[in-house]
């Protein structure tokens, strides 16, 4: 071959190359997803959160309690887990919804919402399932290890509580909240214990998030003092913690911000926002300038909120039918919020899971 022709092979790959890059780099963002779970409804569907275009319905066995559900953050394996006597795990491919491992196991809690059902952490790596024995009135934690497709055979060593709010980071930390102490559980060698705690004058913890470099841990819940709503944040750096009323970043009376008139609470990926749900009233606070980015009038209570991952927008889940719902699209700083129509065409009970991944 002469010096002319592999020269112009050469151009050609290096053409081929770069098209090929600038095309992955100009390819369609993939829509988030979000799935949801209607209680005795028969069945979990998927739906392209932007569109409300039915993915997939896949069949669950929901009569005794509602199907707990998750999508991994990091490839998006859709969890469900079901039936009622025998519970059963299942993990599907995000892409062709196949069915990639089924597991038994006993006790899943059985409630008609989806309260402290299981949680996935931040890293996708670890799955931790809330359990319940009727016989002896006994909760606890079963843990999947959804890297090798297997259950963890030991226990939490020195857990506070029988079945503490869990949150992780992205980073691979994990951290369980209990009235008055919160721990970090973090694993090591597959093996999750008490790595350090500390004690918060919180007497319920009702939702928390960790930075995903898992040096801050977030915790909102009722205080032992009284008064509203408090925001925790434990440096795991310092070891210390600060807390504020929720009363102060929303500016609204103390009176106004504790109770049940909270109907959801999430935080973004990053941790950088959360968003705060009352009634119909939507609050979207910066955690580090402890400012709100922007407050948003909703049509009618939300059944349920989350963070898309990306963390612009917020979603909310609206409607009290079981076959059809409103889901509404929040931007966390500028712009207008949209709504779509998202229909299951079969009726269940008004109880709904409600989960938010990447696409596809």
């Amino acid at each position: 071959m002469t010096r002319i022709a592999s020269c112009c092979l050469l151009m050609m790959a290096e053409m081929i190359s770069a098209g090929s890059a600038q095309a992955k780099l100009d390819a369609p963002r993939a829509a988030p997803r979000i799935v949801l779970s209607v209680f005795q409804s028969g069945q979990v569907i998927v739906f392209d959160a932007e569109t409300g275009r039915a993915l997939r319905a896949i069949p669950s066995r929901d009569g005794g309690g509602i199907s707990a559900i998750a999508i991994s953050p990091s490839d998006g394996t859709l969890i469900i887990v079901d039936e009622s006597l025998q519970s059963r795990l299942r993990l599907f491919d995000a892409k062709t919804f196949s069915l990639l491992k089924e597991e038994h196991f006993a006790n899943r809690v059985l409630n008609f919402n989806d309260h402290r059902l299981l949680h996935l952490s931040a890293d996708g790596n670890w799955l931790f399932l809330y359990t319940y024995s009727y016989a002896d009135d006994k909760s606890g934690l079963r843990i999947y290890d959804v890297r090798h497709l297997d259950f963890v055979s030991s226990a939490i060593r020195d857990l506070a509580c029988a079945a503490p709010v869990l949150a992780s980071a992205s980073g691979g930390s994990v951290f369980a909240l209990c009235p008055g102490n919160i721990q970090d559980i973090s694993p090591q060698s597959g093996e999750f214990a008490s790595r350090a705690s500390v004690a918060v004058p919180l007497t319920q913890v009702v939702a928390a998030a960790a930075t995903p470099d898992g040096h801050h841990l977030y915790a909102i819940g009722t205080s032992s003092s009284g008064g509203g709503w408090q925001l925790i944040d434990w440096d795991r750096d310092s070891g210390g913690f600060t807390q504020r009323d929720l009363a102060t970043l929303l500016t609204l009376p103390p009176s106004e911000t504790g109770g049940s008139d909270f109907t959801s609470i999430a935080f973004s990926s990053d941790t950088r926002s959360f968003a705060l749900v009352r009634g119909v009233e939507l609050w979207v606070i910066d955690r580090l300038t402890s400012k709100a980015n922007s407050h948003h009038k909703l049509p009618s209570p939300a059944i349920a909120t989350d963070f898309v991952p990306d963390g612009g927008n917020v979603l909310s889940l609206h409607g009290e039918q079981g076959s059809e719902f409103t889901l509404i699209t929040t931007p966390v700083g500028a712009g207008e919020s949209r709504s779509i129509t998202i229909r299951t065409e079969r009726h269940g009970a008004s109880p709904v899971s409600f989960a938010v991944g990447p696409g596809n």
